[in-house]
This record gives structure tokens, sequence and C-alpha cells, in this order.
């Protein structure tokens, strides 16, 4: 999909086409493309991870805003909420807004909450919070039935399944969406950025969504959002199922975090917590944490501290701790980029690793495996078809064999054992 340089206007699209071509929501025909915008600072590492793992073929693109760093809110409405919360910060209206915490940690008001400075847009007074830069991705997924208005006996029943199927998907994704993208007449502009400005657009392989389906609306009501007392509990594992983000990808990210005089008690509480949360409180994420708590340049690492915080959390309050989001924002401030684990000389030469991203780097345009159905697929130029686990197994021993014959020179005596183990890790 194309990304071009340009304003917010111009051209745009609707995912639903209407009848004699006039874009109203009584005219709404036919959908077969649920489209989202999340404007609340959902990274795409997890929006993809969250496809990746359910399934689910989807187009990611930045939009026009992706990355600001201000919002602009109408006074009435921050007077509203100041009169609801007489002592609300920037960061409680964000947080109110259900925005990411990488957003609105330390965000503040232009002027102060009390007295904010007011400037006029489209003839309404507003006030300007500043906030981290905030994430905001369209995603297009692809529709296993579409939706049809003729199926319904009215508009109004036609346009609630339309909705319900959106909201049902959007928290399966566990994304927040735009309500705006719920309007039956809603259009989008096409992919642009300012020039100059930060803009991506990611494809995850995957299926068709069930969604406009009578037993997928009538399942609606099983799938909990995010942040409540109702969210599914993690794995066993202490992750959440739908995320798929390699372990080692974390653990490299929060390495690259410089833990120095802009983190205080609470910068590194959040740090922490998004390490408990994504790992479920093991071995692996306690030494990580400590790794990264006796990294600080202020002072004294204070292991007692540690273990009160880490042994503190439960797994009631993973719904609302930080996320790998967290993590990945603090990282990207210090220049990290997600690594190629190939090159991540700690993941190998020849370890589980280092041998699945040659794998992978090796076929990765022409296999997939989906994890919801635990089907290898492969791409016959035309479509995407089923093959079997033992298929895929020789072309892991295929990929072994090469590796071998290509690193002959690293391996020891005993050459053949070595060459065994090699496949093995591949398979």
């Amino acid at each position: 999909m194309e990304h071009r340089v340009g304003d917010k206007h111009g051209s745009c699209f609707s995912p639903i086409l209407f009848e004699n071509g006039v874009r109203l929501s009584a005219n709404a025909t036919k959908c077969e493309l649920p489209t989202f915008d999340c404007d609340r600072g959902d990274t795409k590492e997890e929006i993809a991870a969250s496809c990746f793992s359910l399934g689910y073929a989807a187009v990611i693109v930045s939009t026009h805003s992706h990355g600001s760093t201000t919002l602009e809110v109408a006074q009435s409405e921050w007077n509203r909420f100041r009169g609801k919360f007489p002592e609300g910060s920037a960061e409680q209206y964000l947080q109110q807004k259900k925005y990411r915490e990488c957003v609105w940690s330390e965000a503040e008001v232009v002027g102060s909450p009390e007295n904010p400075k007011v400037q006029t847009l489209s003839g309404e007074p507003h006030i300007t919070i500043r906030h981290a830069p905030c994430s905001k991705y369209r995603v297009f997924l692809i529709a296993r039935k579409p939706w049809l208005s003729s199926k319904f006996d009215t508009h109004n029943q036609a346009a609630a399944v339309y909705k319900a199927g959106l909201i049902q998907l959007a928290k399966q994704l566990g994304i927040e969406a735009d309500p705006s993208c719920f309007d039956l007449a809603r259009a989008f502009y096409f992919p642009r950025h300012i020039n100059g400005a930060p803009f991506e657009a990611w494809f995850v392989a995957g299926g068709t969504v069930d969604i406009w389906s009578s037993d997928a609306i009538a399942d609606s009501h099983a799938v909990a959002p995010r942040n409540s007392s109702d969210t599914p509990r993690p794995t066993p594992s202490g992750r959440n199922e739908r995320i798929s983000i390699a372990p080692e990808i974390v653990e490299d990210a929060v390495r690259t975090i410089k833990n120095d005089g802009r983190f205080d008690w609470n910068g590194w509480y959040r740090v922490v917590a998004a390490i408990h949360y994504f790992f479920g409180g093991d071995g692996r994420g306690y030494d990580l944490a400590e790794e990264f708590s006796d990294a600080w340049t202020e002072g004294a690492h204070n292991p007692n501290e540690l273990g009160r915080i880490w042994s503190g959390f439960s797994s009631e309050d993973r719904p609302n701790m930080a996320r790998v989001g967290t993590l990945f924002h603090y990282a990207k401030r210090d220049g990290w980029v997600l690594p190629n684990l190939s090159l991540c000389s700690h993941l190998g030469p020849h370890g589980d690793g280092w041998n699945g991203a040659k794998f992978a780097e090796q076929h990765h345009n022409r296999l997939l495996f989906v994890e919801a159905s635990g089907q290898w697929l492969e791409w016959s130029n035309v479509r995407w078809k089923v093959i079997t686990r033992s298929y895929v197994t020789g072309l892991a021993r295929s990929c072994a064999q090469r590796l071998y014959r290509e690193r002959k020179e690293d391996f020891s005596e005993n050459g053949a054992d070595d060459a065994r183990l090699l496949v093995d890790g591949l398979i």
C-alpha cells in the first residue's frame, strides 16, 4: 500500500458499497473489509502479534497524525472533566480516554490544569495537552462472509450487527478502536504523511475473519474488553495467549533502554511492571528486571526493593499493568529498532533462535504457520495451500544440512553429532 506525502485531505475511500454510489448510512449494502483506526497508542508490534496469533491477514498502516505529541481538547470538555475531578491532570484525562500508558505518562496541559492556555480552532476554544509520541494506525482485515444489509429486516438491525461485529473483533484483538469507525457512512483518507514525518506499512499473512456470521455475533458477549475485570487471565507462563512476541526481542529492547536520570521511581516501576507482565513473573523476567535496575546511573541498585515490588504483583494486577508497548516506547527513545534475530549474538550461532531465524530467512515469503489452527501453509504463487508437518520437517532438515555445509569450520571434530544437534534445533 502506497504511503504518500501530503496533507490530510484529498481522495478517500470507504470499505462499504453504497446503493446508487451515494455515501449515506441508509444506502450501505455490503462490506468485506473490516477497518479500524487505533489512535490510543497501540504499537504495530502488538497489533501484528494479535492478528498473527489469531491467524488473521491484516494490513497495518500509520495514519496522518501518527507520532503526534499534542492533543487539542475542547475547553468545554476539559471544564466538564475538571468539574468531575477537581484535581484532575492531563495524565488522568488521557487515562479516561483509554490512551496507553506510554502516551499518558508524564503528559501535561499547556499552561496549567487550573489555567490552561486557550486557542481557537474551528471557531471553538480549545486547550492543548502535550504527551509522549502516540502511535496511530489503521488496520484492514478480510471478512470470511460479507456484511449484507439485505439480510436484515430493518436498517437499524443491519447497522447494529455491523457495529457489534466490529466491537467484538476489536476486543478480540485487544485494541482500542475509534468508535467513529463503527459508522456505516465513515470514509477514510488514503495513507498520507507530512514530509519528513515517520510512517509505516505492515502486512500480516493469514486468513479471513469470522466477524458477521450469526454465530460470531452471538458469541460477542464472551469477549472481554481491555482493562476490565473480565479480561482473560494470562496463560500459566504469565503471557496473554494473543501475544506472540519472542522474548528475545523484549530482552533486546530492555537492554537498549538507558536507565539514567530520566527515570524516577515511577518510571522504574513501570518498566519492572511491564517486564513482569510479559514474562509472567518467572525467573527469566526477574533476571532482566534486575539487570535493568542494576544499570541505573544515578545511584546504587536496591535488590530488596526490586524483590518487594516483584513479589507484590499478582495475576489480578496484570490487566492494568504496563505492557510490552511501554518497553518498546522507552527502547525506541534510545534508538532501538526491531532486531534481525540472525544477527543477535546471544541467540547463537546454531542455537534454536539462530537456526529458526535462518530457516525463516530462507522461507519467509513462502511458508506460514497459523497458530490459531495449528496448520502450515505454503504460497503457490496464487493462494495459500495447506501442507503437512512432515513436509516442513523435510525443509528444516534441508536447511540444517545447508547451514552445516556453509559453517562446517565452526563445528568440532564431532561434526556429525553437531550436525545432528543443528537439525534437532530446527525441528
